[in-house]
């Protein structure tokens, strides 16, 4: 009886562990190297992170995004490049990578309202473009003839320091050395530790609110059987966003068959976000995200 007791609440005392590291996923902030082998490319960030992807069938572009969360800013690594899958034949429009693709995303850029200071130097031989604000610095580093192009970014709260140089300056594009990224981190890594969520006005003082702000958002994943089923719709998830950074509970609220639930909660646990503040100290808040899926 006992024996039974004792491995019931080992066995609880296991599942709570595992539920709670799903959870609140944490790592602490220690900079490394980080490569991809196939691109031969690293840079060094503060964390694993998360990667999202994406490639339309129709065009010659692929994007490989990665995010690291740490201290209240995210540090962002994109690589636009040629796609070495050949596009469908059936596709009606066909778009080829080429320089004009890389000129309108500097005029995305340019457009950006906050967007306020812009320089261009270069660095190793290659074009970059720097764009800065107070909320963000931007890299663009021009690789066209090797077919790419990368970015180097940091998102931040105003007047926020971070590491800038740490990370700007890492980038080594005939790297060999390093973690290999992978598929990167499964959910979005937020920092072991944080500031007691403390934020109470001092009296007769209207609180100070900075709402959270998206970085990455990845798009949630069709299922074959959805597709063969012609399931179509949306699943609502009501997302737990921790004052660390990280991702907490994800509960649905609204489902869909074939998988289709499942790849939204996955989608959701890689949300890259800087945290809401009150009074600067970064507080828990819970969100609702609508994911569609639609054959099209």
């Amino acid at each position: 009886m006992k024996r039974n007791l004792f491995c019931a609440i080992l066995f609880l005392s296991c599942a709570f562990s595992a539920g709670a590291q799903t959870e609140t996923p944490t790592a602490p902030i220690s900079w490394e190297r980080y490569k991809i082998s196939d691109m031969q490319i690293s840079v060094v960030l503060p964390k694993m992170p998360t990667f999202i992807g994406f490639q339309d069938i129709c065009s010659e572009t692929e994007k490989r995004s990665y995010y690291a969360y740490a201290d209240q800013a995210v540090y962002e690594f994109v690589i636009t490049a040629k796609s070495k899958t050949k596009i469908p034949a059936y596709c009606n429009v066909k778009k080829n990578f080429s320089d004009s693709i890389f000129t309108e995303r500097l005029s995305v850029v340019r457009a950006d309202q906050n967007t306020n200071v812009e320089t261009s130097l270069f660095e190793n031989g290659r074009q970059v473009y720097k764009f800065e604000n107070k909320f963000a610095t931007r890299w663009i580093i021009s690789d066209l003839k090797n077919n790419r192009w990368i970015e180097l970014a940091i998102n931040r709260r105003e007047n926020l320091k971070a590491e800038d140089e740490k990370f700007l300056y890492s980038l080594d594009f005939l790297s060999f050395e390093g973690k290999e990224i992978g598929e990167g981190s499964k959910t979005t890594l937020g920092d072991v530790k944080v500031e007691i969520e403390t934020a109470i006005p001092e009296q007769n003082k209207i609180a100070v609110t900075d709402s959270f702000r998206i970085i990455g958002k990845p798009r949630a994943s069709y299922t074959d059987s959805a597709r063969r089923a012609n399931v179509q719709g949306s699943v609502l998830l009501k997302v737990t966003m921790l004052s660390n950074g990280s991702v907490g509970s994800v509960t649905p609220l609204k489902e869909l068959p074939n998988g289709l639930t499942e790849q939204a909660i996955a989608a959701a646990r890689k949300l890259v976000f800087l945290p809401k503040r009150v009074n600067g100290v970064p507080v828990t808040v819970i969100v609702t995200f609508d994911y569609g899926f639609s054959i099209y």
